[in-house]
């Protein structure tokens, strides 16, 4: 039994306290190292202040006044976090056209002809989900093709990963990209990918792909105000209290300030803005912490060093099988990425580098070390490394003894398309898999879905991969899987210290479940009911 402790505390400054609230009726995973659990929990503006039995809590002076939520036999856990999501590409995507069934390179010009006769000619056909890795031919488009097919209006489609998107001739006319490449733009994480003819093939990667978003700005800024609720309300309502939204746009970052300002924002926000086009700017303000309801923080910024192994622009140590000498290009040189880290650490802002190849992991690992061996202060910041499709397998104790936060999305390899098990050939798929086994040795792991729509973000498909032994090997174990997003994700974000758990003194954020996800089998995870969401306190989702 927890013994019942008494916790009272004020928020100094804050002009407003959240209403207390007691949890009972089911069991409580506290998140904490002893993986103990309790019978209910009270809250009193927004801070766990009793833990235990529920005649322990009910002492509490506080809870004769408090709102009584009945777990009626579910499961409350600490607040579920996505460590990856596309947030600002979730609330757009809404409104754009699915192209995630295209099936081929034809079968996407005649999907694009017939956006075309539909629409006013001149404006935007607007897509997502596209996913080439998964065409037989292995062939993408080209702007001047697509363009055969769209004559009068702009393309621009985000693929799946949603670090690339197509566009056709007249999308890249806009951003100065028509014509032969002479000199391609240098572009910090990002590449205009050249085509046959030394123009621009269509293929625009990470930071990149802004060239061409900026000129659909003024259509998509009315989308936010509109579509970012809803987004908001599903992810809620699928048990999630926090996102990480890594590359996070300059823009989108104040329109979130907007709705903070204005207590619209309902979701835990942490931002990671893009470095964006220029090639050494550094454009993002300085760290930002939301004492204490961080509702909205900046600790960070995102880097992006390749892309997926989806189009074969992951960047490897060894060629692609069958592709002759084609390894794949870091998107920021090793100087340039060590300039990068250089500034960041100067502003207090730890880097989150996305990096998806053996090759890029590798570059940042050295780049990290080098900085922290000329900038002993540098070792103080949380730094990260999204991605980690393919790790060479000495790097994996590398991550571990730098305390590098790794982020791992495992839906991504459980459902690995053929066509990328035949790029990296059998010895690398092996490695490829391998981490389930090495994730234990990670002292910071966190899980996340890298989701462009909401429903990919839904934690029980994320819970589900990493905890599911198929396709290959291990599955984590589930106590592990639920503190990688948790409890980690507080922690490499600068939260740790009053988020991740449900023990005494930290802020209370909670989702309540049908079933323990920690002990049910994985392929019912699907099944499992999400029975209500509370956030910083509040009460956002209790059917």
């Amino acid at each position: 039994m927890i013994v019942l402790a008494l916790f009272l505390c004020a928020l100094a400054g804050s002009p407003q306290r959240e209403p207390a609230v007691l949890v009972h009726g089911g069991r409580i995973l506290v998140g904490d190292a002893g993986h103990s659990s309790a019978g209910a929990l009270l809250a009193e503006g927004g801070v766990i202040v009793a833990l235990g039995s529920l005649p322990e809590v009910s002492r509490h002076p506080a809870a004769a006044r408090a709102r009584r939520l009945d777990l009626k036999g579910a499961v409350a856990v600490p607040g579920l976090q996505d460590a990856h999501v596309n947030l600002q590409a979730m609330v757009e995507n809404r409104t754009s056209e699915d192209f995630s069934d295209v099936s081929s390179a034809a079968d996407l010009l005649q999907r694009v002809a017939a956006s075309a006769a539909r629409l006013p000619e001149g404006t935007w056909i607007l897509g997502r989900g596209l996913n080439p890795s998964h065409w037989s031919e292995g062939r993408i488009p080209s702007a001047k093709e697509l363009a055969q097919h769209s004559a009068f209006h702009p393309v621009y489609i985000e693929f799946h990963s949603g670090i690339e998107a197509l566009a056709n001739t007249a999308a890249l006319k806009f951003a100065g990209l028509e014509g032969r490449l002479n000199t391609p733009p240098r572009i910090v994480g990002g590449r205009v990918v050249p085509g046959e003819d030394s123009d621009a093939s269509g293929v625009l990667i990470g930071a990149a792909r802004e060239l061409v978003r900026t000129h659909i700005q003024p259509e998509l800024d009315g989308l936010w105000e509109t579509q970012f609720p809803k987004v908001e309300q599903q992810l809620i309502e699928q048990g999630l209290t926090c996102v990480h939204d890594l590359g996070t746009q300059p823009e989108f970052v104040r329109f979130l300030e907007r709705r903070r300002a204005q207590k619209l924002l309902r979701l835990r926000v942490v931002c990671y803005p893009t470095l964006g086009t220029e090639p050494m700017s550094l454009d993002v303000g300085p760290r930002r912490e939301d004492l204490p309801s961080d509702t909205l923080s900046v600790p960070g910024i995102h880097l992006v060093l390749d892309a997926s192994l989806d189009l074969r622009q992951a960047a490897l140590l060894d060629a692609y099988e069958g592709w002759g000498n084609e390894r794949g290009g870091l998107l920021t040189d090793e100087d340039r990425l060590a300039n990068r880290l250089l500034e960041a650490a100067r502003k207090g802002l730890s880097p989150c580098i996305e990096a998806h190849g053996d090759r890029a992991v590798r570059a940042a690992i050295d780049g990290w070390e080098r900085l922290c061996g000329s900038v002993p202060d540098a070792r103080q910041l949380l730094w990260r490394i999204q991605g980690l499709e393919l790790v060479a397998p000495r790097d994996w104790p590398r991550l571990a003894q730098l305390k590098v936060a790794s982020g791992l999305e495992p839906l991504v390899s459980w459902r690995e398309p053929a066509p990328v098990a035949k790029w990296i050939g059998p010895h690398r798929l092996e490695e490829r898999s391998g981490w389930r086994a090495l994730a234990v040795q990670q002292q910071f792991l966190s899980l996340s879905s890298g989701a462009t729509d909401p429903l990919w973000a839904d934690p029980r498909r994320t819970l589900f991969g990493a905890r599911s032994p198929a396709p290959r090997g291990l599955g984590l174990p589930g106590s592990l899987a639920l503190a990688a997003m948790t409890r980690t994700p507080s922690q490499i974000c600068g939260q740790g210290a009053r988020r991740g758990s449900l023990e005494m003194g930290r802020r209370l954020d909670l989702s309540a479940l049908s079933e323990d996800p920690t002990r049910i089998e994985p392929n019912r995870l699907g099944s499992v009911a999400i029975r209500g969401t509370l956030i910083d306190g509040r009460v956002e989702f209790w059917p």
